[in-house]
């Protein structure tokens, strides 16, 4: 059995996007330049990355994909035990120390033996990476567990 991840890395679009308006503008005295500035542009909003499980061969992958391309190894996945939901604070340099729901990511972790985590996979929205728990556990048939607030519960 297959999946594949829902989630998509558009974090580095953003640096990739101001990149290519700095070279377009750029691009006003040369040629090359804007050439170059509208293949990184082409390659940045095609780029997105994710997790592929492969259930049915015993092993996964971390994705990239730009212009149609996948890249990535496949590494062994040992059993999995379960899968949990966790947020944790995101501190950035600037901060001013006081903490807001803004402040927090959650990370999605498939867990095995002895509570070592092997695939950890961001996202910035709650419910995005809660409803990607829940469709690994639908898929894979495993329990998931939410440690996104203090009450930890097991939510299937």
């Amino acid at each position: 059995m297959m999946y594949k991840s829902t989630f998509t890395a558009n974090r580095l679009n953003v640096y990739f996007i101001s990149y290519y308006v700095a070279a377009v503008i750029l691009s006003y005295y040369s040629i090359e330049t804007g050439l170059m500035a509208i293949a990184i542009g082409i390659a940045a909003m095609t780029y997105s990355a994710g997790i592929e499980l492969d259930v049915g061969n015993n092993r996964y992958r971390n994705f990239s994909k730009v212009l149609g391309y996948t890249m990535g190894g496949w590494r062994h996945l040992p059993a999995i035990k379960y899968v949990s939901v966790v947020r944790y604070l995101s501190v950035s340099e600037g901060d001013s120390g006081e903490a807001d729901t803004s402040d927090y990511l959650y990370k999605l972790v498939l867990a095995v033996d002895d509570h070592k985590r092997v695939i950890k996979l961001c996202s910035f929205n709650k419910e995005k990476a809660l409803d990607e728990a829940m469709k690994i556990g639908e898929n894979l048939d495993l329990k998931v567990y939410d440690c996104t607030t203090p009450e930890r519960k097991w939510i299937r």
